[in-house]
């Protein structure tokens, strides 16, 4: 699981902030310069790089969790939150992200320690490690961490 986090300076657009990187960053926020990705390329960051797009004041994405972040939470933010944010203009949200009775049956099962996200920027439709099984209205469309020839989703549409 990765979450992007983007340091924005007062003029505009997110590029690179000389308080986000003072003496200290790596520790700081417990990432390397690969957690920082250059988005006109796709480029993942090195000492060079990131000395090379900070001198210009490149635009970055940061991919990071932050040590406060425990895994419940992080679901619930992915799973339950959005559902409830659409239930109010698209009722079938109101049986999305939530595992209880009467709920649609669309669930991952994961390794949280072996979560780890395998999409590049030129090669972007790649699985993720660590994904154990997914079913999709009760269907499994990934058993034993392989895609399964399955599309059992509906569509869901706003309305009563």
């Amino acid at each position: 699981m990765s979450r992007r986090r983007r340091t924005r300076t007062p003029r505009g657009p997110p590029r690179f902030s000389p308080a986000v990187f003072d003496p200290g960053w790596q520790q700081r926020m417990s990432i390397t310069y690969h957690d920082i990705l250059y988005p006109p390329t796709g480029e993942r960051l090195t000492r060079a790089s990131f000395a090379r797009l900070r001198r210009q004041g490149a635009t970055v994405v940061i991919f990071q969790i932050p040590d406060s972040t425990v895994l419940q939470d992080a679901v619930r933010k992915m799973t339950l939150l959005p559902a409830q944010r659409l239930e109010r203009v698209v009722s079938a949200m109101r049986a999305k992200g939530r595992v209880q009775v009467g709920a649609d049956a669309d669930l991952t099962v994961f390794d949280a320690a072996r979560v780890v996200d395998r999409a590049t920027y030129e090669r972007p439709a790649q699985f993720s490690e660590g994904i154990v099984h997914v079913l999709v209205h009760g269907v499994f469309v990934v058993r034993n961490s392989a895609s399964v020839a399955a599309h059992p989703g509906r569509p869901i549409r706003r309305g009563p």
